[in-house]
C-alpha cells in the first residue's frame, strides 16, 4: 500500500451529539499529523470516529484498501486482573520488542500490574508504535510523562513510523511540533 492512507472531507464528529467540525486532511505514508486544540474541543472523538469508535454527523472519511490501524487511548485500560508480564502482554497486544527503547526494555520481566501510570502510558504506546499497523493514532499519548520521556516519545515516533501514518491528537503544542510532520489546530463544532 503507498500513498494517501486516509482522506477525511467536511468532517463533523462526537458521541452523543456533534462536537468538531467540519474539517479536511489528507493522512499519507511518512506523515505525522498533529491535532491541537484545548481539552474538550473533539479531539478524541475524531481519533475515535477515524477507529469507528464514535459517530460522524457528516462528511466522510475515506480508508486505503487493506488499512490497518491502530489506537492507543487517552486513558488505556490496564487489565489487572491478568498477573503477566510486560513481555507476554506486548505479544498478546500483537506487538513486538524488536528496537524497545530501554526506557521500556527494563520493564519487560515486570508484572503488567505493578507498573507505575508513567511506565503503563510508555508502554501503551509503545504496543501501538510496535504493532507494524499501517496507520497509528495516538490519543494524548504524553499525558503522564516528564519532559525526558516526551523527548524520548518524539525521537521514538519519529523512528518508528517513517513509512508508515501518524495521527496525534493533543492540547500539548510543543510535544506536537516536535513529534509531527505538520499540526492541524482544531476548535469546537462550528
Amino acid at each position: 500500500m503507498s500513498g494517501t492512507l486516509l482522506l477525511a472531507t467536511d468532517l463533523v464528529v462526537g458521541f452523543t451529539r456533534p462536537v468538531l467540525g467540519p474539517l479536511s486532511f489528507e493522512l499519507n505514508r511518512g506523515d505525522r499529523l498533529g491535532v491541537w486544540g484545548p481539552p474538550g474541543t473533539g479531539k478524541s472523538a475524531l481519533l475515535r470516529a477515524i477507529a469507528r469508535g464514535a459517530e460522524v454527523y457528516e462528511g466522510r472519511i475515506h480508508y486505503a484498501t487493506g488499512l490497518t490501524l491502530v489506537c492507543q487511548e487517552q486513558r488505556p485500560v490496564r487489565p489487572r486482573c491478568l498477573p503477566m508480564r510486560v513481555s507476554e502482554f506486548i505479544h498478546l497486544a500483537g506487538s513486538h520488542t524488536e528496537g524497545i527503547p530501554t526506557r521500556v526494555g527494563t520493564l519487560l520481566r515486570q508484572r503488567v500490574d505493578s507498573l507505575t501510570g508513567h511506565q503503563y502510558q510508555i508502554l501503551s504506546v509503545w504496543i501501538a508504535l510496535g504493532s507494524g499497523a499501517d496507520l497509528i493514532l495516538l490519543d494524548a499519548p504524553t499525558g503522564t510523562l516528564d519532559a525526558l520521556d516526551r523527548a524520548l516519545l518524539a525521537d521514538l515516533i519519529d523512528r518508528q513510523t517513517r513509512d508508515r501514518g501518524v495521527l496525534i491528537a493533543s492540547p500539548d503544542r510543543g510535544f506536537l511540533a516536535s513529534a509531527c510532520t505538520r499540526v492541524l489546530e482544531v476548535g469546537a463544532w462550528r
